[in-house]
């Protein structure tokens, strides 16, 4: 039962946040305060209290639907344009994500305060640090999905996450391993994921992104093995990786922090071994296509440039979430889902293999659902050589399940699983591509599959491209994948 205490705690709370939004809106309107000021006083106030106030409650049933009803309410607000309007007339999301993973954190963490509250203080503060920082001392800026970031402005959440992980041991209701010094050796290791993945963040997705990442990586403390050469070696890794992949224009700034960040996942989560997969589909993929006498068919918008986040995400992100689970799941499916991840890369590796070597070599290029020819390079088209390709790609992957799944009793039919799911993962690919995703007509009536200024939409859907058809194609078939395995 709330207690009176409790009930006074939350009243007070949430009539201070709502007093602190409308004069914050307020002093925007007028032009009293800068708007992105404004904004930052209120984010500070409203996420700083959502960090602070489970420490003192005897339970949290009544916060997690006070800030439900809070959220439906925000909702309606930001989507009316009633409060949180920008001055460029976008509507200011961000407001109404944070709540969130705060919801989350509430319903599964009930009784871990510490899994609720540090993300949410990481938010409040490390973000308006940044943000003010970046606004009154930024000279060089970067741009990785949308939103203007600048180094000061990293640098700065990066030292004010330090401090805040740092200080956690003066917390109450703190866990006895926040005192013991191998933490501290991690928290560089934590500050510096948790600040790439606020610069991922645009239009407010980093309100979910930070507390998520904040969350994960304490739950990592809590939950798995700790070997004090990770925290040394893995930063130097992701500096020397991103160093290297920009230079040899394997990914652009934006794909390497979000390959950097798959990367340090599956460290952590699964273990160095489990980098291989990652690093044979990158390496291959980047290999096959610069080899000097493939062709190009010049019809993909993103041909013969480095990859992207959104090639990041949709190739490997499936296989990043899947080696989390692996670390917070029972032993019973831990094997189940180091299969699953080897089917995420070899769907990959297959569709990649596929496009890369079927346009290089050439031939009859047939649409899988009429038939008919297309041009080499459009999606839903395959080939013989592509095809061809698409399976070895597959087995490549499936290969590696001798060597990192050893402990399985039948690990042929691991092979097979892998490599029979990687090429359907490519046959279905190429059918949503044929059938969802959207072609456009140039003004030369060529056919193309990313849409420019002078192009319109012939047919498909115009917010489905390549990416979120490797995304679908690859979640289909490792949810086949995962029916099979455990009725297996």
């Amino acid at each position: 039962m709330q207690s009176t205490t409790d009930n006074i705690l939350l009243i007070s709370s949430g009539f201070s946040i709502a007093a602190v939004a409308i004069i914050t809106e307020f002093v925007s309107r007028k032009k009293i305060l800068q708007q992105w000021l404004s904004r930052k006083i209120l984010h500070t106030f409203s996420v700083g209290i959502c960090g602070i106030i489970p420490f003192f409650l005897s339970e949290l049933t009544t916060l997690f639907y006070v800030v439900l009803i809070a959220e439906m309410l925000l909702i309606i607000l930001v989507s009316t344009g009633i409060l949180f309007e920008e001055d460029s007339g976008r509507k200011s999301w961000g407001i109404a994500l944070f709540p969130i993973p705060y919801l989350y954190f509430l319903w599964v963490f009930p009784m871990h305060i510490w899994l609720i509250s540090l993300p949410m203080l990481i938010l409040a503060i490390s973000d308006s640090v940044a943000a003010i920082n970046g606004k009154l001392f930024a000279k060089k800026h970067f741009n990785l999905t949308g939103d203007q970031k600048s180094w000061i402005g990293s640098f700065s959440f990066f030292i004010s996450t330090t401090i805040i992980l740092t200080s956690a041991i003066y917390f109450p209701r703190i866990p006895f391993f926040f005192k013991d010094p191998i933490y501290f050796i991690f928290i560089p290791l934590f500050s510096l994921l948790i600040t790439l993945s606020e610069a991922m963040g645009s239009k407010g997705t980093d309100n979910l992104f930070v507390p998520f990442a904040a969350s994960l990586l304490l739950q990592f403390f809590y939950v798995a093995p700790l070997e004090i050469i990770t925290p040394i070696v893995l930063p130097i890794s992701i500096i020397l990786f991103l160093w290297s992949s920009i230079k040899f224009k394997l990914l652009d700034l934006s794909g390497a922090i979000a390959a950097s960040l798959l990367g340090a996942t599956v460290v952590l989560f699964a273990g160095w071994i489990w980098l291989l997969p990652l690093a044979f589909f990158l390496l291959s993929s980047t290999l096959i296509s610069k080899l000097p006498f493939m062709k190009k068919s010049g019809r993909a918008a993103k041909e013969g440039r480095p990859r992207d986040w959104k090639q990041v995400f949709c190739n490997g992100g499936v296989y990043g979430i899947l080696s989390t689970v692996y670390c917070l799941s029972t032993p019973f499916y831990q094997s189940d889902i180091f299969i699953l991840m080897l089917v995420s890369m070899a769907v990959a590796t297959s569709d990649t293999w596929a496009s890369e070597i079927g346009v290089g070599v050439g031939g009859k290029v047939i649409d899988l659902v009429s038939f008919k020819k297309v041009d080499a390079g459009m999606s839903g088209g395959i080939s013989f050589a592509g095809t061809i390709a698409s399976v070895v790609g597959a087995a490549a992957i499936g290969s590696l399940s001798f060597m990192l799944l050893p402990f399985l009793h039948q690990p042929l039919n691991a092979f097979l699983v892998v490599t029979i799911a990687g090429f359907l993962g490519m046959l279905l690919d190429s059918l949503l591509g044929a059938l969802l995703q959207g072609k456009y007509l140039s003004n030369t009536g060529d056919l193309l599959d990313f849409k420019s200024k002078e192009s319109r939409l012939f047919k498909g859907f115009d917010f489905i491209d390549n990416d979120l058809v490797n995304l679908i194609s690859q979640l289909i078939i490792l949810g086949f994948a995962f029916l099979f395995l455990i009725s297996a």
